[in-house]
């Protein structure tokens, strides 16, 4: 598995009670920890980004009948609007737009299946 990482913008926001900054290494992204799981929650149409994250937390797991929501210290992708998100859930459950990281991440080509995937396929420590 590669990832072909084309980082545009990355944003760093210092005023948040953990402040995020994007780290590569390699084809990875740098965390603190590896999440304990990685879903691909597939497309969503949401009409905001905030639509779409909450509707990712909800479901990760499109292929399983019901909703499975992301739990803490896990990660799902997902894709809204035309572009790709990874969002990285705390130690804490649900959603939280001040300590829970979204990065916008339409540069990475890579083929992913929905569902559950290798966090070490996608991040570092």
């Amino acid at each position: 598995m590669t990832c072909d990482w084309q980082v545009v913008e990355v944003w760093i926001d210092p005023m948040q009670s953990t402040p995020y900054l994007l780290m590569l290494m390699g084809d990875r992204i740098a965390l603190k920890s590896l999440p304990s799981s990685v879903f691909n929650a597939g497309v969503f149409s949401n009409s905001t980004l905030s639509g779409a994250i909450s509707s990712a937390y909800t479901d990760v797991n499109p292929n399983l009948a019901g909703n499975q929501a992301l739990g803490a210290n896990q990660a799902v992708f997902f894709r809204w609007n035309g572009s790709k998100y990874v969002s990285v859930n705390d130690g804490l459950a649900p959603f939280n737009t001040n300590t829970d990281l979204v990065i916008n991440v339409t540069g990475m080509t890579s083929t992913m299946a929905t569902g559950a995937l290798t966090p070490t396929n996608y991040f570092a420590v």
